[in-house]
């Protein structure tokens, strides 16, 4: 159960210096 969803889009973001929203439209996994 991922109640920490804020906290994974704050280190996503980290790492990856953009949303998950952002990342997934440029890189479409599916």
């Amino acid at each position: 159960n991922f109640n920490n969803q804020s906290y994974f889009t704050k280190v996503f973001k980290k790492f990856t210096e953009v949303t998950p929203k952002q990342y997934r439209k440029q890189y479409t996994i599916y």
